[in-house]
């Protein structure tokens, strides 16, 4: 929302996207901020009157007393819900013949002369389309996303010392376009060991993603929010070191992470049950095996194709990210 404060590493993370170019539409798709909200601190960096570059190399209390010392009003827009509940009916009449979004807006506003503008009318739709077409089959592009879970089943290697059995979480993590995969056992769960793991992973992979999906983890994600998410502070921290946007999946929406969660599936299938059996006494022994297999799945080739993942991501998707 236009009105809620954002800590100065979103800020930041906004003004680096504003440097690459993208527009205020890309930049709320990307960073998961409203629309709104992106063109209120657009508007607040122009007043200044300098440069992004120049805003991004601000000290955090100098770049705060440009973007937060603005007053902001705020009203409950009642046009959306009278609006609302019109929308799915609007979206049907558009499959009939002859029925323009022009046609539909100036029934609307015969219905409701206070209502939104033609323009307004028609953004509201193609936010209604776009919902409806979340359930649709995600087509990603190549080094667009990197999906990352942890399995809900752990890995174990034995304490050489005491013959206690150590269970370790799994971090699992997929480019959907390619589907190539890293995974990775861990001492544990802490936001501190998943960024180490994180950092392994982009090593492995061979560079940055534009964006890095979670599914709503503890260890990342503060406060669900469907549309504005709010990330740790170390994790913020991480996005901006690597210039890329942390998202989180809608709260029991599996279709927003179907990639990874078939990839911890085929994790167990590949890596868990071939090592069922394997005797291991250290966490890095462990994680090297982890590895000879999961050499092993990326190789592979996909089902009905000539290909493998290690193929198609060094081949289309490498020089992406």
């Amino acid at each position: 929302m236009a009105n809620k404060a954002k800590t100065m590493l979103q800020i930041r993370r906004l003004l680096q996207l504003l440097i690459s170019g993208l527009s205020e539409r890309q930049i709320a798709n990307t960073i998961g901020m409203s629309r709104n909200t992106v063109a209120t601190y657009l508007k607040r960096f122009k007043s200044n009157g300098s440069d992004f570059s120049q805003l991004l190399s601000l000290s955090d209390e100098a770049l705060g007393s440009i973007v937060y010392n603005h007053s902001v009003e705020t009203r409950k827009d009642e046009r959306y819900g009278r609006l609302s509940p019109k929308l799915g009916h609007y979206l049907s009449e558009l499959n009939r013949t002859g029925v323009t979004r022009m046609l539909l807006w100036e029934e609307y506003r015969r219905e409701d002369p206070d209502g939104y503008s033609y323009q307004q009318f028609c953004e509201h739709i193609n936010t209604f389309i776009q919902i409806r077409n979340a359930v649709m089959p995600q087509q990603h592009k190549p080094g667009e996303v990197l999906e990352i879970d942890f399995a809900g089943k752990k890995l174990s290697y034995i304490d050489i010392t005491s013959g206690e059995l150590i269970e370790c979480p799994v971090l699992v993590a997929v480019l959907p376009y390619s589907g190539y995969t890293y995974v990775e056992a861990l001492h544990n769960a802490t936001l501190d060991q998943l960024i180490g793991a994180l950092n392994r992973c982009l090593q492995y992979i061979g560079g940055v993603p534009s964006s890095i999906l979670t599914d709503n983890m503890r260890q990342m994600v503060v406060k669900s929010d469907r549309y504005e998410p709010s990330f740790t502070s170390l994790a913020e921290q991480f996005s901006v070191f690597y210039n890329t946007t942390l998202s989180a999946t809608r709260v029991a929406k599996p279709r927003d992470k179907a990639r990874v969660e078939k990839s911890v599936d085929l994790a167990y299938k590949r890596i868990y049950a071939p090592l069922r059996d394997t005797p291991v006494y250290s966490l890095s022994e462990l994680n090297h095996h982890v590895k000879i297999h999961l050499e092993k799945h990326n190789g592979f080739l996909m089902q009905k194709k000539d290909y493998s993942r290690k193929d198609r991501f060094i081949q289309d998707e490498k020089n992406s990210t």
